[in-house]
């Protein structure tokens, strides 16, 4: 059995992306059976006829073999050029013109396609077999599943305070009550500085921590935030938890400064209540997070929204099925009281 590491979580998302860029080169590849639509008889617009013969000269090695038929339907041309702009995708050419750098281009290129054929008077082809690709693409991106990040938060507190002692700022983080720890970590949250400024200080435990947070980040930016959007804080007791990841995830760029307000994060910071004393403790936690500006922040960017995660199987270890089930519904509705209260969209994740 494989241990989950950054790296494996990276190669997933690599197998993730050939295959769905896989699926998308077969799919023009029949549609291209499709559309034989002949120039001299058949209305394109301009603007389309133009692309093709801008395919025709960026990609002239690649038409050399064409067909001499194929070169008088433009469909053709075009669908050839999108296949080989995905097949450079999947093979990460250094050339942005050769290859697409977001889903949003390839969703671009299948729609010029698609109202093109609705000016060929093609309505019934755009439809049947141009608009399920553009909605496959909407769908799974370059990424085809979003994979959920889930991490314990003892290893962040332990990771988090060995970076503190090595840069000089405390030393005995873990030990600290947990107000001063807050207070330790919004600081750190609206410093300038890098927080983590070089890996090599840290030992092996808390290089992957960190790791975890550049591999997101870097999966995020190469095959859109999608990919991974949501961060899992097993056994989360008290507030600092949360802001441990928040700190860890603006230090590594996946959370954006506050310079680009417009701009959403599409990524969920996840905590997850498992004990009893946690499922009794949990609308007290939430409720001190919605009171901090920093938090407040993060949510505005969130689009107000908070996901918050209950367990079973621990809490039903902890205090057995009855005690278990009864503290699951209660804290459930003392967390959507305090999140209704605070003007906060919640959703509650069953993580049976």
């Amino acid at each position: 059995m494989k241990i989950v590491t950054p790296e494996v979580t990276l190669e997933t998302i690599r197998e993730h992306h050939f295959l769905i860029l896989q699926k998308y080169s077969d799919s023009i590849t029949q549609l291209q059976q499709q559309l034989s639509n002949s120039i001299e008889h058949g209305k394109f617009p301009e603007s389309f006829i133009s692309k093709t013969q801008e395919d025709l000269k960026q990609f002239n090695t690649l038409f050399a073999n064409f067909p001499a038929a194929y070169r008088s339907e433009p469909f053709r041309i075009r669908l050839q050029t999108i296949k080989e702009r995905l097949y450079q995708t999947i093979k990460n050419n250094p050339q942005p013109s050769q290859k697409y750098s977001s889903s949003e281009e390839l969703i671009s290129d299948h729609q010029e396609v698609f109202e093109a054929l609705l000016h060929n008077e093609s309505k019934r082809t755009a439809y049947q077999f141009v608009a399920p690709l553009i909605y496959q693409v909407k769908t799974f991106g370059f990424y085809l599943a979003s994979l959920d990040v889930r991490e314990d938060s003892r290893e962040h507190e332990e990771c988090l305070g060995e970076i503190f002692s090595k840069i000089g700022i405390c030393h005995n983080y873990q030990e600290l009550p947990e107000i001063e720890k807050q207070n330790l970590l919004l600081s750190e949250l609206s410093s300038l500085r890098p927080f983590v400024p070089n890996l090599k200080i840290l030992s092996k435990k808390s290089q992957r921590i960190v790791k975890t947070f550049d591999i997101i980040s870097e999966i995020r930016e190469k095959f859109g935030k999608k990919a991974i959007e949501n961060y899992i804080i097993s056994m989360s007791k008290h507030p600092s938890d949360i802001l441990e990841v928040l700190l860890l995830a603006k230090d590594r760029s996946i959370i954006q400064s506050e310079e680009k307000p417009e701009e959403t994060e599409s990524f969920n910071i996840i905590p997850l209540f498992e004990t009893i004393d946690d499922l009794r403790n949990c609308a007290q936690v939430m409720t001190t997070l919605y009171q901090l500006p920093e938090y407040q922040n993060f949510l505005n960017k969130n689009k107000q929204t908070q996901e918050v995660m209950i367990g079973y199987s621990d809490s039903n270890k902890d205090g057995s099925y009855l005690t278990s089930h009864w503290e699951l519904y209660k804290g459930q509705e003392a967390i959507a009281e305090v999140s209704k209260k605070n003007n906060i969209m919640l959703r509650i994740f069953h993580g049976r």
